[in-house]
């Protein structure tokens, strides 16, 4: 009896320890530009930001999804799925007819300040688990012409990416034409 009540409090423990409130906080307007508004939503776990992301907002119901980070002591346990996820449930508030999109690309915390990995073997690794994960939660490559629509956006934008891994969230056959 005194065995099983021991138990009993211990699993009650973990499971409270399991289920400490995890606070996703989104920042509205975090970043204006006349051709787009953003905000940051961040993932945090005992008042300690462990991900974000970034929701960027285009004329016409177009969303991207970009500057997505998890910490390197929190990556392959699912935060990364539930930081995506919210941000899909998030647009998906705002419209029903979203088109959203996702623009990979790995990043590093340097110096406290989030950097692209440019070049090398561990970008292309970390593109690859990047690309598997957002394939995971319904995202496909987007066709050439979305690609080269962003390219030019990025551009006028000042935006600094890379529209060659754009991804499309939930892309049906009417997508695929190019």
């Amino acid at each position: 009896m005194i065995r099983g009540l021991c138990i009993a409090i211990l699993l009650g423990l973990f499971m409270s320890l399991m289920a400490y409130p995890k606070i996703i906080e989104v920042q509205d307007n975090s970043e204006s530009h006349y051709l787009y508004k953003s905000c940051l939503v961040s993932y945090k776990l005992k008042k300690r930001t462990i991900g974000r992301i970034r929701i960027l907002q285009l004329p016409m119901s177009i969303y991207v999804l970009y500057d997505f980070f998890v910490f390197p002591k929190f990556r392959n346990k699912g935060y990364g799925t539930k930081i995506i996820t919210f941000a899909l449930k998030y647009i998906k508030k705002t419209t029903c007819r979203a088109r959203i999109l996702i623009q990979p690309g790995p990043f590093d915390m340097i110096n406290g300040k989030l950097t692209a990995i440019q070049t090398g073997e561990e970008r292309a690794k970390r593109l690859q688990l990047l690309l598997k994960l957002y394939q995971r939660v319904g995202f496909k490559t987007a066709p050439k012409a979305i690609s080269g629509c962003m390219f030019v956006f990025y551009k006028l934008a000042g935006i600094d990416e890379d529209s060659n891994y754009l991804m499309i969230y939930g892309a049906g056959d009417h997508d695929k034409h190019e």
